[in-house]
């Protein structure tokens, strides 16, 4: 798949934290938005389509995670890392900081150093 990285969105007006919570966060408009984790490259069209199809159901409440789902992840870990996954192994994080907050917790305990 090709993809044109130079392409330049302007997210201005868009509800980007990183452009609209500049002079919130850091009191001026004038920086380079390196504080938070996002892109400025225009969504892959297999995703933008997979949102397409999904939002033509005219129910979008909450949903279980299908086979598919730990199966693509079982296979990309065995591809990528030679690695056995079990499906009881794998659990959703609903983001990267949510992420290091469960691992801290996972692996610390509080008062200690």
């Amino acid at each position: 798949m090709k993809y044109n990285f130079d392409k330049v969105i302007d997210r201005s007006g868009t509800s980007a934290e990183k452009l609209e919570g500049l002079k919130q966060i850091w009191g001026r408009t004038d920086l380079i938005p390196l504080w938070v984790a996002d892109m400025d490259f225009a969504t892959a069209p297999f995703v933008t389509d997979a949102i397409r199809k999904r939002c033509e159901n005219e129910v979008l409440g909450y949903t279980g995670k299908p086979d598919s789902y730990y199966n693509a992840i079982i296979n990309w870990v065995k591809l990528r890392y030679d690695l056995t996954v079990a499906k009881e192994m794998i659990n959703f994080v609903p983001g990267i900081v949510p992420g290091i907050g469960m691992a801290m917790n996972c692996f610390t305990r509080k008062g200690i150093r």
